[in-house]
């Protein structure tokens, strides 16, 4: 779907799902690197509120002390008597105290990185609000989000006032017409009846004021896999964007550009993806009319280098005439 999806995806992450990236979570902090990747090619448009990023330094810390009490638990028990007498008992006993002091050194490494800011989670965070900006609540957003909170209305719990300030903001900010994607682990945002869809107000209101649909998710990595299933990492974003600029250029600078970008990706690409390449180069004429500039020559010589004993003697020709390859080589 990523590699003909042009329309933008908005999305609302919610602080929860964020902080369990300090904790033990299913998702991969390689999520947040594809989150990334995706906001800076404008394939996802994130509301990162300033509620979120006040809510995420309050509870960071919390959370992270959470994950260490529970990794703390974890132990191995010392060797019974009755099993010292065996020849694979000594090695039990070096393993036990090797894993005892590496357990310890990594509690002392990350309550330092900790308190520096330096996880990789933190980095990532900072790059989120670099790249998707931060929404700041006004005096007419507060107001709202107070008389929503008086009335009981969804969402969030009786006294959460952080969920229904930004689902105001969500309210004001994402444009009319646009589905929204909301990922959220505590059921704040969700139906009492099934906890995999929104809460029915919710739903209700999007529909009215917004005229489009709400979704609901559990997991970053589900929603990616769903919704972006092309993506297996970060890098795989700008490889299969520059791909799709390569195949849809439109002149000969855009192609020189395209061609600069792919380079850099050349040992990464898929058989399919290079044929879909070479397709494309054969047929568009921005790219064949100068197929043997060094540049784009070079380029795809290296990538058809495998392919050419697979392709038919006629596409071989074709290829070969294309992009100048010398055979004899």
């Amino acid at each position: 779907m990523f590699g003909v999806m042009s329309k933008i995806t908005h999305v609302f992450i919610d602080t929860n799902v964020f902080l369990s990236f300090f904790a033990y979570t299913n998702d991969d902090i390689e999520e947040l690197k594809k989150l990334v990747g995706l906001i800076k090619n404008k394939k996802i448009r994130i509301y990162l509120t300033q509620q979120v990023c006040r809510e995420f330094d309050r509870n960071r810390e919390k959370k992270m002390l959470y994950a260490l009490e529970d990794f703390k638990k974890i132990g191995l028990p010392g060797l019974p008597r009755l099993m010292a007498h065996y020849p694979n008992g000594n090695n039990y006993q070096k393993v036990v105290k090797d894993l005892k002091k590496l357990h310890n050194d990594l509690i002392v490494r990350v309550k330092k990185d900790a308190l520096a800011e330096e996880l990789p989670a933190d980095k990532l965070f900072s790059a989120l609000i670099a790249a998707s900006g931060n929404i700041i609540a006004d005096e007419d957003d507060l107001k709202m989000a107070r008389e929503r909170t008086e009335r009981g209305d969804p969402p969030g719990k009786d006294d959460s006032f952080g969920d229904r300030l930004n689902w105001e903001l969500l309210l004001a900010y994402v444009p009319a017409g646009q589905d929204i994607h909301i990922i959220s682990k505590d059921g704040d945002f969700a139906s009492s009846i099934d906890g995999r869809k929104p809460h029915p107000v919710l739903m209700k209101e999007w529909k009215y004021k917004k005229k489009s649909d709400l979704y609901l998710h559990t997991e970053l990595g589900a929603f990616l896999s769903t919704h972006f299933p092309g993506i297996e990492v970060a890098t795989d974003i700008e490889k299969v964007d520059a791909i799709n600029r390569l195949k849809s250029s439109g002149s000969f600078e855009q192609t020189h550009t395209a061609v600069s970008k792919l380079t850099e990706f050349a040992d990464l690409l898929t058989v399919a993806e290079i044929d879909d390449l070479v397709d494309a180069a054969l047929d568009n004429s921005q790219i064949r009319w100068i197929s043997t500039d060094d540049d784009v020559k070079v380029f795809f010589q290296k990538i058809v280098e495998q392919r050419l004993d697979t392709y038919t003697k006629e596409r071989r020709a074709e290829v070969v005439k294309a992009f100048e390859i010398d055979e004899d080589k």
